[in-house]
C-alpha cells in the first residue's frame, strides 16, 4: 500500500457493563452503611471499564480525522477499524448516525491515492454514497452502497474500482430516519483476503447501555438518600457525598457516549428521576425524626434540574432542518399550525389553514403544480374528514381569495420557511393534523406577538423561549408561596410525566405551557392572600385553553358546603353572613368575571365574534365528538375495546362510540362518584385547594388530548409545605403518588402509539386521582361527621 502520514486511532469510549442493583430506603445498620458506598463505587468502577480494539487491515482511511463533519455525532467510529455483528442494532456503541439529508463526513488522504476496493457497513435499508475529489471542491460519486437484505447492520463491498482521489466524502440517503454506519474502509489495492478481517465487536445497543447507566444513577442517588440519617456515622455521611458526584459522573459519561439521546433514552432518564424522587419521599416518611432533610432536599433539587432538562430534550434539537442539512430547535410541526393561524386569522379562520397551505405551496415552490399535488391528503377542517387536494380544488381557491395580494405574498413567504425547513414531504404530511384549536384569547395574544414578524428560525426560537421563562417564573412563585419542597416536587413531576409526549416533546413550541403557568400563578396568588389577582389569573388560564374553567367553577365549593352545614345545624346562614365569611371568594369571583368579560369582548372585537368564538365553539364540539387515539380520561377507559388496537379505521370510531353508549351508565356513574368525592374533599379547604380539586375533574368531565393533562404537575400544591403536622404528610403522600405515576408511565412505551397505550395511562391516572381524592374526602367526612 502507498505510504502516507498516519494519525493514531482514537481510543474507543468505555461502555457500561451490566450492573444488578437492589435499593432500599430503609435506614441501614452502621456496619452496612460503611460498606455500601464502597460497594457501589466499586460497581461503578467496574461498570465504567472498557476495552480497545484495532483492526489488522483497516485500510488507508483508518484513523484519519475528518476535515468536514455535518450531522455525524461520533465521526471517529466511521473509520476506527471496528465493525459490529451482522444484524446488530443500528444505534449502538460501535455505530454512528448520519442525521438528515445533508449529513456527511469528508477526509483528506494527504495525497492522491488509487482507490480499488471499498467496504462499508451500514443500516440495512439505507443507501450510502462514496465520492472522490482531487481538489476537495468538485466530487464525483464512485460507488453507491445499495440497500441490503436482512435486518440491522449489513456489510457491502466493491472491488475493481480503479479510481483515485485525495479527498473522500461519505453521504447517505435514508430509507427511514434511522441511518447509521459502523465502518467505512478504503483500499488502494484489493487485499488478498476479501472481505478483510476487521475487528468485530458486539456493540451494546444505546437503549441497553442507557438502562445500565441510569440504573447505576438510581442506585447511587438512592443510596445517598438512604444514608441521610442521623444514626449513620458521621464519617460515612461525609464520604456518602461522593455518591451523588459519582451519579453525575455516570450521567455525564452516558450523555457523552450516547449524545444526542433519543426520546426513548430520555424517557429512561425521566423514569429514573421519578424513581429516585419516590425514594426521597419514602426516606422522608421513614424514621422522620432521624432524617437529614437538607440532604434529601439537595437530591430533590438535582432531580428538579434534570427533570426540567428532560422536558426540554436536554437542549438537543429534535426536528429536521432540511434546508440547513441538520436539525432545528424550533418545534416546526406545532408552529407551522399556530404561527399562521395567529398571524392570518382574519383570512384563515378555523377552517382555512390547510387549504391555504396547499395554495401557497403551489404558488411559492417551482416544483409544485396542481397536477403533482392533486393526490396530497389533507384534513378538511370544516368536518375533520381526510380528503385529497383534487377533491377540494374549489375550496382551496376560495380560501386564497380571502387574502389581499400583499397579505398573500406575506403568507407564501412564511409558509416557504416551513416547507424548506420541514422538507416538502414533512410540510405536506403535516396537513393531516387537526389544525389549531386555541381559543380566540390565545389567538389575540399570539397575533400581537407575531403580527409584525416573518417566519424564520430566529423569530421562532426567541418566541419559543417564552414557555421556559414562564415555567421558571412559576417555580420561583411556588417556592415563595408554597415552599421550596412543594416547588421541587412540582418541577420534578413537570419534567418526568409522560403526558406531554406527542411523538416529541413541546420544547421549541410557542405558548404551549402558558395556560398552566397562568393557572399556577393564580394558585400562588390565592395562597398569599391576593384573591382578586388569583381569580383573574385562573380566568385567564381558562380563556386561553378552556379546560381550567373547572378550577374557576369549583372555587365556590367550600363556601357552598359551609352554607349547607350551617343550614343543617340550624345556625344563621343568610346571604349577608355567607358573603361576610367568604369575602375572599367574592373578590376572586368578581375578578374572574371581570377578566372573562373584558377578554372575551376584546378578542371578539379584534377577531370578529362569529369567526372567533362562534368558529371555536363549533370546532371544539366537532373535535370532542370523534374518538381519538391520544385522548385520555374516564371516557377513554369506559369506551376502550380490547379487541381493537388502532384508531385509523372507521370501524374503530364506530365501535368506540357504540361501546361508550353501551356503558353510559358506568360513564355517568363515574362522573357522579367523582363529583361527590370532590365536593366532599373541598369541605373546609382553601380557595387554591378548591381550584386544584376542580382541575382534577378535567380528565373526568372532558375528553382531553394527552398533553392537556400535563397540568397534573400542580397537584402537590394541594398540600402546604409546612415542616410538621398533617400538611407535611399530605405533601409527601401526593408527591409519592405523582412520582410513582411518572415512573410507571415509562413502561407503556412498549405499547406504541396506540389506544392501548393511552388507555393504560388513563387507568394509571384514574388510580392516582383516586389515591389522592379518596383520602382527602375521608378526612373531610371524618371532620364533618365524627362525634365531638
Amino acid at each position: 500500500m502507498s505510504p502516507r502520514p498516519r494519525r493514531p486511532n482514537p481510543t474507543l469510549a468505555p461502555t457500561l457493563a451490566p450492573v444488578r442493583v437492589v435499593t432500599s430506603t430503609r435506614t441501614v445498620p452502621a456496619a452496612a452503611t460503611v460498606t455500601l458506598p464502597l460497594l457501589l463505587l466499586s460497581l461503578l468502577a467496574s461498570a465504567c471499564g472498557g476495552d480497545e480494539a484495532r483492526a489488522s487491515d483497516p485500510g488507508i482511511l483508518s484513523g484519519l480525522e475528518p476535515i468536514v463533519v455535518r450531522g455525524v455525532p461520533r465521526p471517529e467510529r466511521l473509520n476506527d477499524g471496528v465493525v459490529t455483528a451482522p444484524g446488530a442494532p443500528w444505534r449502538s456503541s460501535v455505530t454512528t448516525e448520519l442525521r438528515g439529508p445533508g449529513a456527511r463526513a469528508q477526509w483528506d488522504l494527504g495525497a492522491s491515492h488509487p482507490i480499488d476496493a471499498i467496504l462499508l457497513q451500514g443500516d440495512n435499508n439505507d443507501r450510502f454514497f462514496v465520492d472522490l475529489s482531487e481538489d476537495g471542491t468538485r466530487f464525483t460519486q464512485v460507488w453507491e452502497a445499495r440497500k441490503a437484505s436482512g435486518p440491522g447492520m449489513r456489510t457491502r463491498t466493491v472491488t475493481g474500482l480503479g479510481k483515485r482521489g485525495r479527498y473522500v466524502r461519505l453521504r447517505a440517503l435514508g430509507g427511514d430516519r434511522a441511518v447509521s454506519v459502523g465502518e467505512l474502509a478504503l483500499y488502494d489495492a484489493t487485499p488478498a483476503v476479501w472481505p478483510p478481517r476487521l475487528v468485530q465487536r458486539s456493540g451494546r445497543a444505546n437503549a441497553e447501555r442507557s438502562w445500565r447507566s441510569m440504573l447505576v444513577m438510581l442506585a447511587l442517588l438512592s443510596a445517598f438518600v438512604a444514608l441521610s440519617d442521623r444514626r449513620v456515622p458521621r464519617v460515612v455521611r461525609a464520604f456518602s457525598w461522593l455518591l451523588p458526584l459519582a451519579a453525575l459522573a455516570v450521567f455525564a459519561q452516558a450523555l457523552r457516549e450516547h449524545h444526542p439521546l433519543s426520546l426513548r433514552e430520555i424517557g429512561i432518564l425521566r423514569m429514573v428521576v421519578a424513581g429516585v424522587g419516590v425514594s426521597c419521599m419514602l426516606r422522608l416518611w421513614w424514621s422522620r425524626a432521624e432524617v437529614l432533610e437538607g440532604r434529601v432536599d439537595a437530591v430533590l433539587g438535582l432531580l428538579a434540574v434534570l427533570a426540567l432538562a428532560c422536558f426540554h430534550n436536554l437542549g438537543q434539537p429534535q426536528f429536521a432542518d432540511v434546508a440547513g442539512g441538520g436539525k432545528t430547535l424550533v418545534h416546526t410541526y406545532d408552529t407551522r399550525v399556530y404561527y399562521p393561524v395567529a398571524k392570518y386569522f382574519d383570512e384563515l379562520r378555523f377552517d382555512g389553514l390547510y387549504f391555504a397551505s396547499v395554495a401557497a405551496y403551489r404558488d411559492g415552490d417551482p416544483q409544485a403544480t396542481v397536477a403533482n399535488t392533486a393526490a396530497t391528503r389533507l384534513r378538511d377542517l370544516r368536518d375533520n374528514r381526510m380528503v385529497k387536494a383534487s377533491e377540494v380544488q374549489d375550496e382551496i381557491a376560495a380560501v386564497r381569495e380571502r387574502f389581499s395580494p400583499s397579505r398573500w405574498r406575506s403568507f407564501v413567504d412564511d409558509m416557504r420557511y416551513f416547507w424548506e425547513t420541514m422538507g416538502r414531504s414533512g410540510y405536506l404530511g403535516s396537513l393531516r393534523d387537526h389544525g389549531g384549536n386555541a381559543t380566540p384569547v390565545w389567538l389575540m395574544i399570539a397575533h400581537a406577538l407575531f403580527a409584525q414578524t416573518t417566519a424564520s428560525e430566529s423569530v421562532l426560537l426567541w418566541a419559543g423561549l417564552l414557555d421556559p421563562l414562564l415555567i421558571l417564573g412559576l417555580c420561583v412563585a411556588i417556592a415563595r408561596s408554597f415552599g421550596l419542597r412543594s416547588m421541587l416536587l412540582c418541577a420534578i413531576v413537570f419534567g418526568t410525566t409522560d403526558f406531554p409526549q406527542f411523538g416529541s416533546n413541546w420544547a421549541g413550541a410557542t405558548l404551549r405551557s402558558d395556560w398552566m403557568a397562568y393557572l399556577g400563578f393564580g394558585l400562588c396568588a390565592l395562597k398569599v392572600g391576593r384573591p382578586g389577582l388569583g381569580g383573574a389569573l385562573l380566568a385567564l388560564a381558562a380563556l386561553v385553553r378552556a379546560f381550567p374553567a373547572t378550577a374557576v367553577i369549583f372555587l365556590p365549593a367550600p363556601a357552598l358546603l359551609w352554607w349547607i352545614a350551617r343550614r343543617r345545624e340550624g345556625a344563621p346562614s343568610d346571604l349577608r353572613l355567607l358573603l361576610s365569611e367568604h369575602a375572599t371568594l367574592v373578590r376572586a369571583a368578581l375578578a374572574a368575571t371581570l377578566t372573562v368579560a373584558t377578554l372575551v369582548t376584546a378578542s371578539g372585537v379584534a377577531l370578529g365574534f362569529d369567526a372567533s368564538w362562534g368558529g371555536w365553539v363549533e370546532k371544539i364540539t366537532m373535535h370532542a365528538e370523534k374518538p381519538n387515539i391520544n385522548h385520555m380520561g374516564l371516557r377513554t377507559v369506559v369506551a376502550f375495546d380490547p379487541a381493537l388496537t388502532t384508531g385509523r379505521s372507521d370501524n374503530w370510531v364506530l365501535t368506540q362510540r357504540q361501546t361508550l353508549h353501551d356503558r353510559r351508565v358506568l360513564y355517568y356513574g363515574g362522573m357522579l362518584l367523582f363529583g361527590l368525592l370532590a365536593l366532599l374533599a373541598a369541605s373546609g379547604r382553601s380557595l387554591q385547594q378548591a381550584a386544584l380539586l376542580g382541575m382534577l375533574s378535567i380528565p373526568i368531565v372532558f375528553y382531553p388530548a394527552n398533553y392537556y393533562l400535563h397540568c397534573v404537575f400542580l397537584l402537590p400544591l394541594l398540600a402546604d409545605d409546612t415542616r410538621s403536622g398533617a400538611a407535611r404528610g399530605w405533601l409527601l403522600w401526593i408527591g409519592s403518588v405523582m412520582l410513582a405515576l411518572s415512573f410507571a408511565q415509562y413502561f407503556t412505551y412498549a405499547l406504541g402509539w396506540t389506544d392501548v397505550r393511552f388507555h393504560a395511562q388513563s387507568v394509571m391516572l384514574l388510580i392516582a386521582i383516586a389515591l389522592i381524592l379518596v383520602p382527602l374526602a375521608a378526612q373531610s367526612a371524618f371532620r364533618l361527621y365524627a362525634p365531638e
